[in-house]
């Protein structure tokens, strides 16, 4: 558990990071393997500038937000 805590921090860094595609992955990242505490962060990505990001974003937190 120590490790995905890790792990979550360092995708959540990479959500803002300057790279459209790298963002979209975070995103994708937390959705297959996050849980329901981060909707709020993946919320947060729903105003990104790109729309693939957003969709992206989207996608996770229907995933996790069952």
């Amino acid at each position: 558990l120590t490790g995905w805590r890790s792990l979550s921090t360092d995708i959540r860094r990479i959500l803002h990071h300057g790279a459209a595609d790298v963002r979209e992955a975070a995103a994708q990242a937390l959705g297959a393997l996050g849980g329901p505490a981060l909707v709020p962060v993946l919320r947060s990505l729903l105003n990104d500038r790109e729309e693939r990001v957003r969709l992206a974003a989207a996608a996770a937190i229907v995933r996790l937000d069952k």
